[in-house]
């Protein structure tokens, strides 16, 4: 399977701009490929040449069981690596929908961020890298989701010191969006 994956995201980076989901300063994230065997599948491909770090960080943040995309292989000759596709959303996506969190789910989202931060210095935490899927919407507000942090490319391991202080800015962005239960 890996070889026809790796065939698949370098039949897809020829076709970058029709294959891209997102793109960023330093890398493009493709998910079409012409393989339902691959709809769980998205592909970071590295513009200006590979950076290992980022797929280190992703393995071992995985390993370590938070809450980020499953790592499935990476070509550093071709500058790419693969990664379970997060069928879902970001925080600023939903946000731009006039969304807003229950209680419960502005709590689970920062236990997910506070458990990425804590061992690793992620070095880009914005509402565009907390994505969410299989969403639960009840009158325009978020009540379950699955949670994942992604983009790791500025990312590095730290020593667990429980220092969270990154976090600050984005989940203050959340706490402004929550929808808080009416007080009888």
């Amino acid at each position: 399977m890996e070889r026809e994956l790796l065939s698949f995201i370098l039949d897809a980076l020829k076709s970058v701009k029709d294959t891209s989901i997102g793109e960023g300063n330093f890398g493009i994230v493709i998910d079409r490929f012409p393989s339902k065997a691959l709809n769980e599948v998205c592909a970071k491909y590295h513009k200006f040449g590979y950076n290992p770090n980022e797929y280190q960080v992703l393995t071992q943040a995985f390993m370590s069981g938070l809450p980020v995309p499953a790592p499935m292989g990476e070509w550093p000759e071709h500058r790419v690596f693969a990664m379970k596709r997060v069928i879902g959303k970001t925080l600023e996506e939903l946000d731009e929908q006039g969304l807003v969190f229950s209680e419960d789910m502005a709590e689970e989202i920062m236990d997910a961020v506070h458990s990425v931060c804590k061992v690793i210095r992620h070095n880009d935490l914005f509402p565009r890298n907390v994505m969410i899927e299989d969403v639960e919407i009840v009158d325009g507000v978020v009540v379950d989701a699955v949670v994942y942090v992604i983009d790791f490319g500025q990312s590095v391991m730290k020593l667990p010191d429980n220092n969270v202080s990154e976090t600050v800015p984005l989940l203050s962005w959340l706490n402004r969006r929550v929808a808080r239960k009416a007080v009888v």
